[in-house]
């Protein structure tokens, strides 16, 4: 048993999102180290729908839930692991002490730090109306970036398309929504995608130049983390 140590770990939260997880960390992988190759990953799927009813205006409570979860991945020592789902973090914040340190978490911090420019740049944060709205991703981004704040309807059409996505895909919507953000909104440097639904979304927009796609780094920084301690 002692070869699976240190394995990564993934905490599934909805079915697609889960599923292009999966996919896109494999394909991460294969990109360095060939089509053949299979990336080691211990998986726990959470009864989401029971946690996604409370949130998020229940955090703490959403974080008492997941808190077995975090010891399961202990347990099981999937060492590093992420989370499969953006608002999700934001428990890590009402509820710290429940969370060991000895636990080696991928946290969406640690991604923006890595990944956002050093020189300022202005951002718009894509996801729920709720993460859209709320202080949490704004706090973990450097200061020296301008966050822009869209417009209701343009957070709704936003919201409409993670609800779209959420069960089913529609390139459509996805190709008229992102088309119409980059369009109003040209001074924008970066839309910071922070909502899976929404990265599902965005594989249907061919211009991806102008996404910070959280979800997707999370999954560069597993498979990176993981590929360079195992050469």
């Amino acid at each position: 048993m002692k070869a699976l140590n240190k394995v990564p770990g993934i905490i599934l939260t909805a079915v697609q999102s889960g599923v292009w997880y999966l996919k896109t960390i494999q394909k991460i992988a294969q990109e360095s180290m060939g089509n053949e190759y299979v990336f080691p990953l211990k998986m726990i799927q959470l009864p989401f729908q029971e946690i996604n009813e409370i949130l998020p205006h229940k955090m703490e409570e959403a974080a008492q839930m997941l808190v077995p979860y975090l010891k399961d991945m202990k347990e099981i020592q999937a060492q590093p692991f992420l989370l499969a789902n953006i608002t999700l973090h934001e428990t890590f914040n009402y509820y710290p002490k429940t969370f060991s340190k000895e636990i080696h978490f991928l946290s969406i911090e640690d991604v923006l730090i890595r990944k956002l420019p050093v020189t300022p740049k202005k951002l718009a944060i894509l996801g729920t109306a709720y993460t859209m709205n709320s202080g949490y991703l704004k706090s973990l981004i450097p200061k020296n970036h301008q966050v822009i704040l869209l417009n209701k309807d343009l957070q709704k059409k936003v919201d409409d398309l993670r609800i779209t996505f959420y069960n089913e895909l529609d390139k459509n919507q996805a190709e008229k929504t992102f088309s119409e953000l980059t369009k109003q909104h040209p001074e924008v440097d970066f839309f910071i995608i922070s909502c899976t639904e929404l990265a599902l979304a965005l594989d249907f927009f061919d211009n991806k130049t102008k996404f910070f796609n959280l979800p997707h780094m999370q999954c560069e920084r597993l498979v990176s983390h993981y590929l360079n301690n195992h050469k």
